[in-house]
């Protein structure tokens, strides 16, 4: 599944850089969906749960922060699944960053979310790890 908020994005440039990149039957579009809209629209269209999760530069608004998490709690498998964000540590003019989001997932008492690289030059960096918490 390849999603993003922007159908203009998805059919203008992430379709055809996709064929353009895979064209051969392992990498075949008939074994991948595209899918657009909002975090909360996209997760009753998914209808398994995923054993590697993949996201960058989506934890920029607060507000969606929530409906992101939502999605990782009911589509990431509990017992292999993991999660990797790349996002700016913040994200100026919408409030949202990595900070944020590790509390928010870390406060579910389902996930944890950690650092696992860090970039200091320039606009910082992290990439998150989120997983579910063994017992």
């Amino acid at each position: 599944v390849v999603s993003t908020q922007s159908t203009g994005v998805i059919k203008g440039f992430t379709i055809p850089n996709y064929h353009k990149n895979c064209n051969d039957m392992e990498h075949s579009s008939e074994n991948v969906r595209f899918i657009s809209g909002d975090w909360s629209e996209i997760s009753p269209l998914l209808h398994e749960s995923y054993d590697l999760i993949l996201s960058s530069e989506t934890i920029y608004n607060t507000e969606s922060q929530n409906k992101i998490l939502q999605l990782l709690l009911k589509h990431l498998d509990p017992d292999i699944g993991v999660a990797y964000f790349a996002a700016k540590r913040h994200y100026f003019g919408v409030g949202g960053g990595v900070l944020d989001f590790t509390e928010l997932v870390n406060s579910s008492g389902v996930l944890k979310c950690e650092v696992i690289w860090s970039s200091e030059e320039g606009l910082k960096r992290d990439i998150l790890k989120i997983s579910h918490k063994r017992k």
